[in-house]
C-alpha cells in the first residue's frame, strides 16, 4: 500500500509536501493543502508564487467551480512534484 504523508492543520485541512519546479528546473518543496473543491485537476497558487516559478501563462481569467462556487483563475503551464513514500509493506511470505 501507498500513502502520501502528511499532517492535518487548522479546521481539519489535510497539509502534505509537494515540490513545485521553477522554469529553471529548480525544485522547490512547499506546503499543500488538499482541496477536494477541484474536480478538473489544477493547483491554486498564490500569484506572487506563480510569478517567481517562471510558470508559462496559458489561459487568463478562466472561471471555474470551487468548493466556494465560481471564481476566476490565470492557467499556467508548470510542474509538480508530488512524492508518495512506501509507509505500509505487506509480507507475503508463508513462513
Amino acid at each position: 500500500m501507498t500513502i502520501i504523508q502528511g499532517r492535518f492543520g487548522p479546521g481539519g485541512v489535510w497539509i502534505f509536501e509537494i515540490e513545485l519546479v521553477t522554469s529553471d528546473g529548480e525544485p522547490i518543496a512547499v506546503d499543500a493543502v488538499f482541496d477536494s473543491g477541484f474536480s478538473n485537476g489544477y493547483l491554486a497558487l498564490n500569484a506572487a508564487d506563480v510569478s517567481a516559478l517562471g510558470w508559462r501563462l496559458l489561459q487568463p481569467d478562466v472561471e471555474l467551480t470551487t468548493a466556494n462556487g465560481l471564481s476566476r483563475f490565470d492557467i499556467y503551464q508548470g510542474k509538480v512534484i508530488i512524492a508518495f513514500f512506501n509507509l505500509v509493506r505487506y509480507n507475503n511470505n508463508s513462513e
